[in-house]
C-alpha cells in the first residue's frame, strides 16, 4: 500500500526523479521489517522522493531495503536490530542516521553515503565488509564494542579522522585502506589484521596494537608519516606479512625506502630481534 501511494508521485522504473512533485517524509509506526519484495527488490529500493523515513516500531532492516534512495537526508529506527546487507548503499544525501539499537551492519550496508558524516552505533558488535567504503565525508566512526571489522569497512573514507573502536579483535583486509585522515589508531584487543589493513593512510602517527599476533602483507604499505608502532605481540616474521610458498610479502611493502619509516619507534617482542637489523644495516639482532 505505501509502494501504491509513492508510485502516484514517481515509480522507480522511471529516470531519476527531479523533485517536480515535491518530497515525502514517510511515517510508518507499525511496521517491523522492511523485507525484499517478490522480485528481489528492496522494500523502497530507488524511491528518489522519500526525505525522511521513521520507523518506531521497526527491527530489521531487509537486504537494499532503501538501496539508491538519493534524496533520502534522514533515517530513524530506533528499535532496529539489524542492518541487512546493501540497505542503505548509494543513499548520497543521506546525513542522519538514528539507530541506538543496532548489533550488526551489513555488507555494503551504508557504502557510498556520501553526505554521512558520524557513524555511531554505540551496540554494534559486527560490521560487514565495505559497510562504509567510499563515504566521502564520514569523518568519525564511533562503535565502542564492535569485535569484527569486515574488510574494506571503511576503504576509501578520505575523511575519516576518529576511530573509536576499543574492543575490535579482527581488522579486514583494507579495511581502513586510503583512510587519508586518520592519524592515530587504538585497537587495545586486535589480535589480527588483514592484508592492507591499513595501507595508504599517509598521516597516520600512532598505531597501538598490543595484541595483534598475526598482521597480513602490507598492513602498514605507504604510512610514510607513522612515528610510533606498537605491536609488541607477534612472536613469528611470517605473521608480519603473507608467505606463499617461497615469497613472503611484509606488513611493510616498501619498507626498503630507508626514508619510509625513518623516525618510526617500532615496539616489536623481544622474539623478533634476531630478525631485525641495526641502522647501518649490516649486523642482526638490532632494535
Amino acid at each position: 500500500s505505501v509502494r501504491t501511494a509513492l508510485n502516484v508521485i514517481y515509480t522507480p522504473s522511471n529516470s531519476n526523479y527531479n523533485g517536480v512533485n515535491g518530497y515525502i517524509d514517510l511515517t510508518l509506526q507499525d511496521v517491523t521489517t522492511l523485507p525484499k519484495q517478490n522480485t528481489g527488490t528492496g522494500a523502497l529500493e530507488k524511491y528518489h522522493q522519500l526525505r525522511s523515513v521513521e520507523l518506531s516500531a521497526a527491527t530489521s532492516i531487509g537486504e537494499k531495503a532503501f538501496h539508491y534512495c538519493e534524496a533520502l537526508t534522514t533515517a530513524s529506527m530506533p528499535k532496529a536490530t539489524s542492518i541487512e546487507n546493501f540497505a542503505f548503499a548509494g543513499c548520497k544525501a543521506l546525513t542522519t542516521v538514528s539507530m541506538p539499537q543496532i548489533t550488526s551492519i551489513g555488507r555494503y550496508a551504508f557504502n557510498s553515503c556520501d553526505a554521512l558524516k558520524t557513524a555511531s552505533m554505540l551496540l554494534t558488535e559486527t560490521l560487514g565488509e565495505c559497510a562504509f567504503q567510499n563515504c566521502k565525508i564520514l569523518t568519525t566512526a564511533n562503535m565502542p564494542i564492535a569485535n569484527s571489522i569486515g574488510n574494506n569497512a571503511f576503504s576509501g573514507c578520505s575523511t575519516l579522522a576518529t576511530v573509536n573502536m576499543p574492543m575490535a579483535t579482527s581488522i579486514g583486509s583494507g579495511a581502513f585502506s586510503a583512510c587519508y585522515a586518520l592519524t592515530k589508531v587504538s585497537m587495545p584487543k586486535v589480535t589480527s589484521i588483514g592484508n592492507y589493513g591499513f595501507s595508504g593512510c599517509n598521516a597516520l602517527t600512532t598505531a597501538s596494537m598490543p595484541q595483534a599476533t598475526s598482521i597480513g602483507s602490507g598492513a602498514f604499505y605507504g604510512c610514510i608519516a607513522l612515528q610510533s608502532l606498537d605491536i609488541s605481540s607477534v612472536t613469528k616474521i611470517e605473521k608480519l606479512g603473507t608467505d606463499y610458498g617461497s615469497m613472503f610479502f611484509p606488513a611493510f611493502d616498501n619498507a626498503t625506502d630507508p626514508e619510509t619509516f625513518k623516525n618510526c619507534d617500532l615496539l616489536l617482542n623481544s622474539a623478533l630481534k634476531q630478525y631485525c637489523y641495526d641502522t647501518d644495516g649490516t649486523s642482526q639482532n638490532g632494535p
